[in-house]
This record gives structure tokens, sequence and C-alpha cells, in this order.
């Protein structure tokens, strides 16, 4: 034992030493602690279990009841002594010694002394970095010397720093001050403040991220509420973008940032979308644009809405059969500025942040462009009034005549679409090709209603399903494609055999189909989902028409059709009426008579019609 003072000095085997204060440990904790610090051939003499029977605490408390008692154990190993004080690493437990005998050197890989704080390795002995044969004790050292405004000149030779004293600050680079990217939490690497900078307590430097490309004003001030620190040197770092006299960032994130802030969105969109300065009136309109802008406003009429906003979520109905189309229809208003986005109202997020010139459809509110007097843009609500007494006293124009058959075909067509969308889940199978369907159904309903054509498809999706269950049947496809053939099939059959089905809850009727039959041209019965496009437009438009007297030259255009021997079978075909179809026989009989078939053939100059004929 080595007595001194204060302390006692006693050396245990295997390069062990207990430093304790005399008078402040007891002869018992003085046992505990050279009992735990033993070894032993190789190895600690006593387990920690039968010390800590003996001390109270289990055995996982041991090493920290010590850590509470005035003494220290140091390891005196040569190779692990610092050269700098002359002291070994402090031991706190067992686990230090095993792990500190493995190293080659001082107590971490850096070579620090616990004792002392003191680095004993070069930093980067083999690098480009000026400061590199320096111990980070040395760099700690030599930048509070620097910042305290020595001088740099007398400082680089002291230290043998190969560097002009003037580019010292610059020298030493992101090894000193280190700062993240706001966006990509990427380092950034810029020069360490100089002795000026540092006196004044900050530094600015204009940085560009090298990961995202990010611009910004990094500020590194000595004191700040979040701090860092590199070899002595204590500092805050903040970054600034879009400030007074410094370009804006054109990164993506800085964009997406400016484009999302509330405010500058709103006056993008307003300097985006202003009001067409162009009216349209509603004479030049192409029937499907009257029909989806009638349809847009009458889906959105409510006995607890006096005014129709074109907003989103506000629908009582759907614009059309399916949804995806609906898109299509609407793309024919705005294309032609009949409806134009409503800048002060619609939602922000109905907008892209990176591209405000693109919208969602379905989340932005529309505003009307149509007038009704040639000077004015019609308010929704009196638009819809307008619109529908024009046509309650026969509005039409000329020009739509040629466009009901393909615009019925279209809306009846999507109906068999979704139609043959909710068989196909219903029973499991596919949807066989939608462009070979599309044509299917445009043929058929040359001579069948939407009604007759929703049975073809029932009885074919019912067909493929118990196909599917044969051992003909080889796939869920196989069965699926089936479908059309069986289609095409029955729409062969005696028309006694083809059936009518009914609307499902699923597929209700829709704005467009509301409009057009019910408002525009006056039907009954869900004329659009009961009759066949193809052999009764004509009829539906004549009985229109005929509410007004002035459209008397276009009702006796669409009169001509019945003038054939065709269209007068497919009438009675229609009615299935015994009583019309000796009407329809008797018609075609006299007008064999009346064209001279005993005198050759000429022109038929008079047309037979049926209300001429005698009850």
């Amino acid at each position: 034992m080595k007595r001194d003072d204060e302390f006692e000095h006693a050396d245990m085997p295997e390069n062990i030493r207990l430093i304790y204060s005399r008078d402040a440990v007891s002869s018992s904790d003085l046992d505990i602690l050279v009992r735990y610090w033993t070894r032993k051939d190789g190895k600690f003499a006593e387990a920690v279990q039968q010390i800590s029977a003996a001390l109270g605490p289990s055995s996982g408390k041991v090493s920290q009841y010590l850590t509470t008692l005035p003494a220290t154990a140091i390891l005196t190993q040569a190779d692990l002594t610092c050269v700098h004080c002359g002291t070994g690493p402090i031991l706190t437990s067992r686990s230090d010694y095993q792990r500190f005998q493995k190293r080659s050197r001082h107590v971490d890989t850096d070579g620090f002394c616990q004792t002392c704080a003191y680095w004993h390795k070069p930093m980067k002995p083999n690098s480009q970095w000026v400061l590199g044969h320096l111990t980070r004790t040395t760099v700690r050292e030599l930048l509070k010397r620097y910042y305290s405004q020595e001088d740099c000149s007398a400082l680089v030779k002291e230290y043998a720093i190969n560097v002009d004293p003037v580019e010292f600050a610059a020298k030493l680079n992101g090894e000193i001050t280190r700062g993240r990217c706001r966006h990509c939490d990427h380092g950034y690497n810029f020069d360490a403040m100089s002795q000026v900078e540092y006196f004044e307590g900050y530094a600015e430097r204009l940085m560009s991220c090298s990961n995202c490309g990010h611009d910004a004003l990094v500020q590194i001030v000595r004191n700040g509420t979040w701090e860092e620190e590199d070899f002595g040197l204590t500092y805050s770092i903040s970054e600034f973008s879009d400030i007074e006299g410094m370009s804006p960032c054109t990164c993506k994130q800085c964009e997406r940032e400016r484009n999302s802030d509330p405010a500058r969105k709103r006056q993008r969109i307003l300097r985006a979308y202003s009001s067409p300065k162009q009216l349209a009136d509603i004479n030049n309109l192409s029937l499907q644009q009257i029909v989806c802008l009638l349809g847009m406003l009458w889906s959105r009429t409510s006995e607890d809405r006096p005014h129709i906003v074109l907003a989103p979520n506000v629908e009582r109905m759907h614009l059309t059969p399916q949804d995806r189309h609906k898109w299509d229809w609407m793309r024919t208003l705005t294309k032609s500025s009949v409806i134009y986005v409503d800048a002060e109202k619609s939602q922000l997020n109905a907008f892209e942040d990176d591209d405000i010139n693109t919208y969602f459809m379905g989340k932005v509110t529309y505003l009307t462009n149509v007038t009704l007097d040639g000077e004015s843009r019609a308010e929704p609500s009196k638009l819809l009034s307008a619109i529908i007494a024009k046509f309650r006293n026969g509005y039409w124009q000329e020009r739509w005549t040629e466009e009901l058959l393909p615009l019925w075909k279209d809306i009846a067509t999507a109906e068999c679409m979704a139609y043959t969308e909710e068989r196909a889940g219903f029973y499991n199978l596919g949807l066989p090709n939608e462009e070979k369907l599309r044509a299917i159904f445009q043929k058929l309903l040359d001579g069948f209603s939407t009604s007759e054509i929703w049975y073809m498809i029932s009885s074919a999706y019912m067909n493929a399903a118990a196909f599917l269950q044969s051992d003909r049947c080889k796939s869920h496809a196989h069965a699926t494609n089936t479908v059309p053939s069986k289609i095409v099939s029955l729409s062969g059959q005696p028309r006694s055999q083809t059936k009518k089905w009914s609307r499902i809850k699923d597929i209700p009727r829709c704005a467009v189909t509301e409009v057009l039959f019910d408002i525009m041209l006056d039907a009954e019965e869900d004329a659009g989902f009961n009759l066949s496009p193809g052999n009764t437009w004509h009829r539906l438009l004549d009985r229109h028409l005929s509410r007004n007297p002035s459209n008397a030259g276009q009702n006796s255009q669409s009169r001509h059709l019945l003038a054939s021997d065709e269209a007068l079978r497919e009438l009675a075909e229609e009615y299935g009426d015994p009583r019309i179809e000796a009407l329809v026989a008797y018609a075609i009989a006299a007008r064999e008579f009346f064209s001279g078939s005993n005198h050759g053939p000429h022109p038929v100059e008079h047309s037979l019609n049926i209300g001429d004929i005698p009850k």
C-alpha cells in the first residue's frame, strides 16, 4: 500500500489500481472493492453473485453501488497509459476491463483520455486537410486561440500548418462547421468563420445543396437555441430562403412550399382563371352541350336550395350513366366556355400545387357563361327556368335533329355498359372487350330498347355462369368470352320471346336522361330506357315539334320516315297491336296500288299517313 495526504493507492493484480479516499471508504466497502477487482489466473477471482450475497443488493446492482463510493479503478497497462497525464483508462465495471484489454490504443478509437480530456492521435494524418496532422485536442487549442483574435500568421507557423494565413478559415472547410439542408437533410460543406466574422458574432454563406439543388442563405451564429460543437467552436445554424435581396430558390421543394401557401395559391388561381371574354349563346350550343348544361343545372336543384351552385358534392343524381364518361361530357362545356372555373370559390386542393393550370374537374366550382339576352351572363337558376320554358314551347334547333339519334344511342350504350359491369360483378366474372360490346350495343339499339338489351345481358351472364361450372369451360375468361356471342344470339330470337327488364337501384336514371326525355322531348314512362332509339326517335321528335306551329317545316321533314314499307312494319312490330298491324298492312297495300304497279314504276308523289285511314 502507498499512502499520501488524501488517497490510498492499492495496486491489484493484472494492472488494476484502486484509488480511494482514506477517510470516506469504510473497511467493509474497501473489502467489497478489493474482492470485486481482484483477478487471478487471467480472470476475476470471485463471482459477482458471491459479492452480492455479502453486500445485500442484487448482482446487477453491485457495480452501480461501487460507483457511489469515493473510489476509482484505473487500468495501468503500459500501452493504454496516457502519455500526457500518465494515467490509464477509468474502469466503471468489469466489462470495461475486458473492453480495454482488446484495444491496442488508448481508451477509444480516437485516442481520448478520460482523465485529462486529451486527444493523442492525429485526426487525419494522411488526408489533404491542413489540420489533419494535429490531434483533436491540439485543434481545439488552435481554434480557441484563433477565434480569440491571436495573430493568424503566428498560429500557422507555430502549428506547422501548410496554408496561407489569408486562406486559413477557408481551408477549415466542412471539417469545422456543418449544416444540413432543411429539405433533404443532406450535409452542407462550407467555410468556417473568419476571425472578423466570429468577432462580429455570425457568418453568412450562400449555399446550394448538392443533393436536391436547394439554394439558401446559411447563417452561422455563435449563440443560438440549437447549438453544435466542433473542436471547441460552439455555434448555431439558421437557413433562410426568399429573403430580400436574394433570388427565390427554384428547387422543387421550395416551389412546392410557395405554391401550397394558401394566400399565394389563391392569387395564382385568380391570375390563371378569369371569366371568358365571349359569352356563349344558347342558340349556338350543340345538342350534347345543351343536354349536359341542363343536366348539370337539373341535378343540383333542391327544395331547400333556392340558388343553384355548380359545386362538387351537391348533386342529387349522377350526371351520366357512368361516372368515367361524365368528364367527357363536361369537357364539351369547358372547352367551349359554356361553363368556367370559379377561381374565388373553388377549393384550393382542386388545383395542382406544381401546375396551377391543372385542376380536378370533380373538385372545382363552376360558373355558367351562357347569355339569354345577348348581353349578360344568366344566373344558373334563371337559366334553368328559361331553358325549360323554351322546350315546353317546342324549342328545337334544326341541326339537333341529326344529333338526336347518336346522342340517345350514346346514353343507352353507357347504360348497357353499366349494367354489364353490374352483372359481371354479381356473377364474379370478367368484362368482355369493351370496344366490341359497345359496337354490339350500338347495332342492337337500332331495333331494341335498353330494357330489352338488359334482358339479353342478364341472360348472357347467367348462361356464362352456368357454363363456368361445366367441364367444357377452361377458365373464367373462357366463360366471360361467351357473353358477347350470347347477346347477339338472343337478339335473333323471335321478338315475342324478348323480355323487358326494369331498372335496378344501383343504376338509376341520370340527369341527362331525365333532361333529354322528360324535359326536352316531354316523353313519358322513361322513354329513353323502354323505347328503341332507332325505331322511335323520329316519333318522339315529331311529338315535341308539334307543340310549336313554327316547327311545321321540321315536322314534315321527319314525317317522311314513315313513307317506307320497312318503317311501317317496324311501327307495327313496336306496338304489337293487331289493329295497328292491320292498318299497316292496308297502308302498304294502298301504297303499292297507288304507285301504279300495273303501269310501271314511277316516283311516289304522295305518302299515306296513318291518320288518313278511316277508323
